[in-house]
């Protein structure tokens, strides 16, 4: 026949199983901290980025839309006088 283990060796056994699902929960929070951490670090430099990229957008839309007409103006003037 088998032996039945007795209450003290499956508490024993729960408590252990009990303290490996705490530490890996510990971890887990730890490694999710980091994560959360650097997404935000991340998401700023994108930002970042974005606003540059979208001055560059505006500037060239200016530089399209005045200032090559008006040069390409003054010059067609310089060159028929």
């Amino acid at each position: 026949m088998s032996e039945t283990p007795s209450n003290a060796v499956l508490l024993a056994k729960l408590e252990a199983m009990a303290n490996i699902v705490n530490l890996n929960q510990t971890s887990s929070h730890d490694a999710h901290t980091q994560i959360i951490l650097q997404t935000t670090k991340t998401n700023g430099r994108v930002t970042n980025l974005e606003k540059f990229k979208n001055i560059i957008i505006g500037a060239l839309i200016f530089m399209n839309i005045v200032i090559i007409p008006v040069f390409t103006a003054l010059i067609i003037k310089f060159i028929q006088k």
